[in-house]
């Protein structure tokens, strides 16, 4: 019994042992993932920082950051939704999400007593 398993697990490794090799170091390689490049996020803070009351980047802008960070399009979108998710919508909280800019800024302005006070809590979040 156990010397026809050691036949054929040497068999299978001689004959499959190279595809195993590869299959795993490609998993391994499209298993990485991380942070993005530090100039590339600075690149998108940017953007957002001047953009808090309506943090959603049209088609053309997000070429244009796709253009300055190197980054593509599902790497700039996933930026986006997470930064909304952490930061944005806690601006929000106990109100309904806004559906357009000027609902953001009315909302804004009324919880925070001023647009100008509600950037600055949304800068510094």
């Amino acid at each position: 019994g156990d010397t026809r398993d050691d036949d054929l697990r040497r068999s299978l490794k001689r004959k499959y042992g190279d595809s195993i090799l590869n299959l795993k170091e490609e998993f391994l390689r499209k298993r990485k993932k991380g942070k993005l490049p530090q100039r590339a996020t600075e690149s998108l803070k940017e953007w957002w920082s001047a953009r808090v009351v309506w943090p959603y980047p049209t088609e053309d802008d997000k070429k244009a950051l796709g253009s300055t960070t190197g980054l593509n399009a599902t790497q700039i979108n996933n930026w986006f939704i997470n930064q909304r998710k952490r930061h944005w919508h806690k601006l929000f909280r106990g109100q309904a999400q806004p559906s357009s800019a000027l609902e953001a800024q009315t909302a804004l302005a009324a919880k925070y007593g001023s647009l100008a006070t509600a950037l600055e809590v949304a800068r510094r979040s």
